[in-house]
């Protein structure tokens, strides 16, 4: 992707702009829910944060993110690739110094974060150390001034407010709450007590439904997605200070909905329109800038056959008659300056209306939920690398799969098709190898569904190493093995101030770049490696202390 993207993003409001109806830096009441939508967001996968974030020094930088009606915070959520890692150390700034982002909430790899900008701002950004960055998966951050400032912190809650369980009941919220309705659980509504949902602190009412939104998430598909909507919940209270999950109900990628912000509650989803309005949000992101990793920009027929029903099941429940003036993606209401729910997801409004005024895809009365689908088995996958980053993967699978799609980071890389000469194979080369890369491969037999799945964790080369060794008398040498993609030259610092260099052409993931130095003085001295591209920019920096003897 090329580095219009961020440009791009804040251009079309990927995510949906906050439209507040006040002026600068002016906090809005805490009861004006009426007015609550999301804030300006900008979202990026790894290989984006590589291709449009400057480096600076030992830092990667993320662009600008406008903010022209001020803001007092910074929030983050972001994906790691290791799902048991913790939340890498950010930094945000408006306009005076980086502030630490704080991490609030983590879980199987989704993190959570804000830090409080002194003095507000009109623009912020964000920022990682260079040497954390390939840890990161995805992350999105925005720029807010929180609703309620007067929300107590966690650390000022009882146990009350914890969490329950996921099998437990969830506790009372705000105004006492109503449990889902049983016929919203006959087509397959997931509990706000079976996701695990924290408690809310709503108080807003909203009796009369008439309208739908439908929104997506900007995020990745891929993962655990009831973490994904724990995390959302968390983002939306701890970074823009509401009561709660601004939707109230998500669709995940599988066709699962799951109850968001009880119904009987007032939304935040769509500035200046949440009275009688129910927020629907697909996971995933559907446009076309949204980041590779992110996975597929077409919403599944799984999701949009979910959303038929549910539309279906709440316009019998309160008398709505669907038609396009009623169901309605958010940029498509007046007076929001947003491309959500996306290009690709508004173009199949039209199917969900159809779907929701037919009977969701299935009768009418009873259990409309579809059939559950079995087990798929195993595809096995073997996969081998070539030279100039080319990997071979290979599968065999049941006699039912037809067809083979190969999915890396949750991008789909190419598809087999299983004939008489075919082995499933495909080759596919890697843009770098500067980081472990999550595996896919879906088998669909003839009639297009999936019945065989295969996952890895791709390992294309070792970590990279740098070594100090003696080799001769006061003689040193400083070495750096399989230097990350791009890198072609190599300067050691020593004691601040002496400056060593070795450079290098061609492919250095097989290469060796070292220097040697005579030292006078033999005793303990701090080094500086800098590892930089073909311009001269800092890729990755490491520091090391050694005695010399």
């Amino acid at each position: 992707m090329d580095r219009s993207f961020s440009r791009a993003l804040r251009g079309l409001a990927l995510v949906c702009s906050l439209l507040f109806a006040t002026t600068a830096c002016e906090q809005p009441a805490a009861h004006d829910e009426e007015s609550a939508d999301d804030y300006p967001e900008l979202a990026f996968g790894h290989d984006e944060i590589m291709e449009t974030w400057s480096l600076e020094g030992d830092h990667y930088v993320s662009p600008q993110l406008e903010a022209p009606l001020g803001a007092t915070r910074v929030g983050v959520m972001l994906s790691t690739i290791d799902v048991a890692a913790e939340m890498p150390e950010l930094e945000a700034r408006g306009e005076g110094e980086w502030v630490a982002i704080q991490n609030t909430w983590s879980e199987e790899g989704v993190h959570v974060g804000t830090a409080d900008l002194p003095g507000g701002a009109t623009a912020v950004q964000v920022r990682i150390e260079a040497a954390l960055v390939d840890a990161i998966a995805s992350i999105a951050f925005n720029a807010v001034v929180p609703v309620d400032a007067n929300v107590a912190p966690d650390d000022e809650l009882g146990p009350e407010d914890e969490a329950p369980a996921l099998t437990g009941e969830e506790p009372a919220v705000g105004l006492t709450t109503e449990d889902l309705r049983s016929d919203l659980a006959s087509i397959g509504v997931r509990s706000r007590a079976q996701w695990g949902a924290r408690r809310g602190r709503c108080s807003g009412r909203d009796g009369r439904r008439y309208r739908f939104a439908i929104h997506h998430t900007v995020s990745p598909q891929t993962g655990n997605v009831a973490a994904m909507v724990r995390g959302f919940q968390r983002y939306h209270m701890d970074s823009n200070g509401w009561c709660d999950i601004g939707y109230h109900f998500l669709i995940g990628g599988d066709g699962t909905i799951y109850e968001g912000r009880p119904l009987e509650q007032l939304g935040a989803h769509v500035g200046g329109h949440n009275s009688g309005n129910i927020g629907i949000a697909f996971v995933g992101c559907f446009d076309g800038v949204c980041p590779r990793s992110y996975g597929s920009r077409t919403p599944s027929d799984a999701a949009v056959r979910a959303a038929g029903r549910l539309i279906h099941k709440l316009s019998r429940i309160y008398g709505i008659s669907v038609s396009s003036r009623n169901v309605l993606g958010h940029r498509q209401h007046s007076g929001q300056s947003t491309s959500c729910p996306g290009s690709q997801l508004l173009a199949r409004l039209d199917t969900i209306r159809s779907l929701a005024r037919s009977g969701g895809g299935g009768s009418s009365g009873g259990d409309t939920r579809p059939p559950p689908l079995a087990t798929p088995s195993t595809v096995a996958v073997r996969w081998s690398r070539g030279s100039d980053r080319t990997y071979t993967f290979t599968s065999s699978a049941p006699a039912a799969v037809v067809r083979v799609d190969y999915y890396v980071d949750g991008w789909r890389i190419g598809t087999v098709r299983r004939s008489a000469s075919s082995d499933l194979r495909i080759r596919y080369r890697f843009s770098s190898e500067t980081r472990n890369r999550r595996f896919e491969a879906r088998g669909y037999n003839s009639s297009g569904a999936i019945v065989a799945r295969a996952y890895g964790l791709i390992e294309p080369v070792p970590a990279t190493a740098v070594a100090i060794r003696q080799t001769g008398h006061a003689t040193y040498e400083f070495s750096v093995e399989r230097a990350p993609s791009g890198v072609r030259s190599i300067e050691v610092r020593v004691d601040d101030g002496y400056l060593l260099r070795d450079s290098v052409s061609g492919d250095t993931r097989s290469t060796r770049l070292a220097v040697r130095y005579q030292f006078l003085g033999l005793r303990t001295r701090p080094f500086e490696i800098r590892m930089l591209d073909g311009s001269g920019r800092v890729v990755r920096t490491e520091r090391r202390t050694f005695t010399l003897r």
